[in-house]
C-alpha cells in the first residue's frame, strides 16, 4: 500500500480522531475529481476552504429538524409491500434507496420525487453512480492517460449536466412555491447567513446531500434488515418493543427516545 491504513476500534479513539482541532480532512486524487460532480460542497471541498466551514456552521445545526413527512413516506413503502402480498420477494436494496431518496427530497428540499410509483428508479441514482465510478477511474490513472478516455469523460459530463438540471428543477420549484417558514436544509442554503463571514451558503451542497445521503442511509437500512432477519430472536424483541411503545398509535419523537433496543440494533448494525 502506498499509504498505511489505520483501523480504529473504540469509541474513545473515534472521538479523538473526529476532533477538528487535532485532525483535518485529507483530500486525495478522488476528491480532486469530485468538484465537477458535487461542486464546492462538503464532500469535495478542502477543509481549509471557506465554503467547507460555512457549510459546517450552517448545515450541521439544521440536521436536527423534525419533519412528519418521513412517516408519510415510510407508510407508502409499507403499503407497497402489503399490496404485493406475502409471497412477493422484496427488493430491499432498491426499495430502501427509493425510500431514502424520497425522504431526503421531501424533508431536506420540500420536493416530492414519488419514487414508489415509477417502475424504474430515478435517473439521478444511475447518473450519480456512473459519475462517481468514472471519477474513481480518473483518479487512478496517470493524468496524461486520462485525455485518451474522452468518450468516458464526455459521458461523465453528460451525467453531471443531468444531475445539475435536477438541482435547478428543485430550486425552480421553491422559487415558484416559496416556503418561508419551512425549517428544511434548502431554506438554510438559500437564506442562511454565516455568522463568521456574513455570507450566504449557496446551493452547491444540494447534489452532495441528495447523492451522498440517500445511498449511505439506504445501505444502512438494508444491513439492519439483514442482521435482524438472520437473528429472529433479536427481531422478535425489537418487534415487542415497538408493539409496547408505539402500538396502534402514530409514531412520535417522544416515543423514539424509548425505543432503546431498536436504537441498539441500529448501532450494532453500523458497528458490524
Amino acid at each position: 500500500m502506498a499509504h498505511p491504513r489505520v483501523f480504529v476500534g473504540s469509541r474513545e479513539l473515534v472521538n479523538e480522531m473526529a476532533d477538528d482541532g487535532t485532525y483535518t480532512k485529507f483530500t486525495h486524487r478522488l476528491h480532486k475529481e469530485m468538484p465537477p460532480v458535487f461542486g464546492d460542497g462538503l464532500f469535495s471541498a478542502e477543509s481549509t476552504d471557506k465554503a467547507w466551514w460555512k457549510a459546517h456552521r450552517l448545515l450541521v445545526p439544521a440536521f436536527c429538524f423534525r419533519d412528519e413527512n418521513r412517516q408519510d413516506l415510510s407508510a407508502q413503502l409499507v403499503l407497497k409491500w402489503d399490496r404485493f402480498g406475502p409471497e412477493h420477494e422484496i427488493e430491499c436494496i432498491e426499495d430502501m434507496a427509493r425510500l431514502t431518496f424520497d425522504t431526503i427530497g421531501l424533508c431536506a428540499f420540500g420536493y416530492r420525487f414519488n419514487e414508489f410509483y415509477p417502475k424504474e428508479p430515478h435517473p439521478f441514482m444511475k447518473q450519480l453512480k456512473e459519475s462517481i465510478v468514472e471519477s474513481g477511474k480518473r483518479s487512478n490513472r496517470p493524468e496524461l492517460l486520462n485525455q485518451f478516455y474522452y468518450r468516458d469523460e464526455q459521458h461523465r459530463q453528460e451525467n453531471i449536466t443531468n444531475m445539475r438540471d435536477l438541482c435547478k428543477k428543485i430550486l425552480r420549484d421553491r422559487d415558484e412555491h416559496p416556503k418561508p417558514d419551512a425549517k428544511d436544509l434548502l431554506n438554510v442554503m438559500l437564506n442562511g447567513v454565516d455568522r463568521d463571514t456574513g455570507e450566504k451558503l449557496g446551493v452547491e451542497n444540494i447534489p452532495t446531500l441528495l447523492g451522498g445521503g440517500y445511498e449511505t442511509t439506504g445501505a444502512t437500512l438494508c444491513f439492519i434488515y439483514y442482521f435482524l432477519c438472520n437473528n429472529p430472536d433479536k427481531l422478535r424483541r425489537a418487534q415487542q418493543e415497538v408493539d409496547e411503545i408505539v402500538g396502534d398509535k402514530v409514531l412520535s419523537y417522544d416515543m423514539l427516545r424509548n425505543l432503546k433496543y431498536l436504537d441498539a440494533c441500529m448501532k450494532e448494525s453500523l458497528r458490524l
